[in-house]
């Protein structure tokens, strides 16, 4: 598993002392509120402060000072340590331990998960093999097992999910 990853995107500057706004690559993006550092460029930054505003979050760090140095972080991403973030659920999982996992049906491997697609109901799947994909609903009846320190992913596929070759 990866020791940190990334939770957003500098999108702009907010303003002339130097905030940022970052657009939220989480669902839990109440975690900036709480953070004391984000790393940018493998390099921590101190928070003094972060808060919602308008689906974004703004930042201030304590080493940009102002809108000209803010404005040298755009497009850049933002990322956190494990532990720092959310804590997954049971049967939830972070979309970076789920990509490059394989997935089988009956032992036959069908492809390795490259892309999630989030649809607001459900996550789908993007499994590749041989440059062919597969779009795999992620649904209790579908994903029988995920196992995150094996890369291994078990499914059980919806019948005319795939056509049979």
């Amino acid at each position: 598993m990866i020791e940190y990853f990334d939770i957003g995107k500098i999108v702009n500057v907010h303003g002339i002392k130097g905030e940022i706004k970052i657009y939220p690559y989480t669902d839990h993006v109440e975690i900036f509120e709480s953070l004391s550092y984000l790393i940018i460029d493998k390099k921590e930054y101190a928070v003094t402060s972060a808060r919602i505003h308008k689906n974004m979050i703004l930042v201030q760090f304590a080493d940009i000072k102002n809108r000209s140095q803010a404005e040298n972080y755009i497009n850049k991403l933002v990322y956190i340590y494990r532990k720092d973030g959310h804590q997954p659920g049971e049967n939830e999982y972070y979309i970076s331990d789920l990509i490059g996992c394989e997935v089988f049906e009956n032992d036959i491997s069908l492809g390795e998960i490259t892309d999630i697609i989030q649809t607001g109901s459900n996550d789908v799947y993007i499994v590749s093999k041989n440059q062919k994909e597969i779009l795999i609903p992620a649904l209790e009846n579908v994903i029988i097992k995920i196992d995150i320190i094996a890369k291994k992913i078990k499914v059980k596929l919806p019948e005319g999910l795939i056509e049979d070759e």
